[in-house]
């Protein structure tokens, strides 16, 4: 099987095994199980080669212990158990919510479960939309809009969702400023708030949070920066009206956690640092793709690199694309900030060789 890329996702299943599901470097979907509890595990099966799929899956339990499979592929694509860990339904899909920028698409949904067990899905593609499951495992609603937190702040996602102690699903996700904001319910299985701001750290926020109930309930919420470190905060007590804590950093795993741009096709040959980090040639010198995103038009790529023998100078480049090929040599310009980057597949045009095909990985920085 191809190597595998991007960020696993995980869930038990009704009879409390877990299943995995991870993308590989082809965009095919793989996954594996355990085969009793926590004593041993199947072969790699192969669960979708869905044209357009962008890392990660999202999977999560239904009402009745079946877990529900859904990938952003242009659409969201979504498949469910036909029993507790035995069998799938094939691939169908829920559509796409109303375009805010055009050529703008969405990233991995967030899926998290209402008090009655109905799930809640969403994603953000300028605006946050939401789908909810009108009954267990049987049937969604049309596109619900959110809107986009005041001021012309654009939500991007990926976007993440859970319940709270009190049974109310809480929504957060990270703006085109790196500052995160917060939707939830206000009541178990009821009507939903307006945006809340949820605040920053020096440098912005970037990427999708995590969050989580600890064992006394309370959510904990974590988010990486744009300085390389993963920042926390959490409820102080177990009330839907409690106070969260200020950001802690949780530092930098040694070195910084970042998106490295990593190489996707088998077969180009394209400068490399000793490291292993991908090069390409920013104002006469060598500089590391580092991380990459959509632009704020259609069809755009933006991307940030540093200069390698110089890691705190930064460059921002933008190229155009074409479906999955980039037409135009990247501009790049030194700046102290680059806007947060999703995940997605990317080519550049390096001075020094011909176009060749790039992704966008979670993974601690070395050097």
């Amino acid at each position: 099987m191809p190597r595998l890329f991007g960020a696993p996702e995980l869930a038990a299943s009704g009879d409390g095994r877990l299943e995995l599901f991870v993308f590989d470097i082809e965009g095919e979907l793989w996954h594996i199980w355990q085969t009793a509890w926590s004593n041993g595990w199947s072969g790699w099966s192969l669960q979708a080669a869905l044209e357009g799929a962008s890392w990660p899956a999202t999977v999560a339990p239904s009402g009745d212990g079946r877990l529900e499979l859904f990938v952003s592929a242009g659409t969201v694509a979504h498949q469910w158990q036909t029993a507790w860990s035995n069998g799938w339904s094939d691939w169908t899909t829920l559509g796409a919510p109303p375009e805010v920028i055009p050529g703008l698409g969405f990233y991995a949904p967030a899926v998290a479960p209402n008090a009655d067990g109905r799930l809640e899905l969403l994603v953000a593609n300028g605006a946050l939309w939401r789908l909810e499951q009108t009954a267990w495992s049987n049937g969604w609603s049309q596109w619900l809009p959110h809107g986009a937190p005041p001021g012309g702040l654009l939500v991007v996602g990926p976007v993440e969702a859970a319940r709270s102690a009190d049974g109310r699903v809480v929504v957060f996700v990270v703006d085109n400023a790196g500052s995160l904001w917060k939707v939830e319910q206000t009541a178990a299985n009821g009507p939903w708030s307006d945006w809340g701001y949820f605040g920053s750290v020096d440098g912005g926020l970037d990427d999708r949070p995590a969050l989580a109930r600890s064992a006394d309930g309370r959510l904990e919420l974590f988010v990486r920066g744009n300085d390389g470190a993963l920042w926390h905060r959490w409820q102080e007590q177990v009330d839907p009206s409690a106070s969260w804590s200020q950001w802690v950093s949780e530092g930098t795993a040694g070195g910084g956690l970042l998106d490295q741009c990593q190489r996707t096709d088998k077969t180009a040959r394209q400068p490399q640092s000793a490291d292993r980090k991908i090069l390409h040639r920013a104002q006469g010198v060598d500089a590391v793709i580092s991380r990459c995103r959509n632009g704020p038009v259609a069809q755009q790529i933006v991307f940030e690199s540093r200069i390698h023998v110089s890691p705190s100078r930064r460059f921002c480049g933008t190229a155009i694309r074409s479906g999955s090929d980039v037409i135009s040599k990247p501009g790049i310009a030194e700046s102290s900030n680059c806007q947060r980057p999703p995940n997605l597949l990317v080519q550049v045009s390096p001075q020094t060789s011909p176009p060749h095909k790039y992704g966008c990985r979670t993974s601690p920085a070395r050097g």
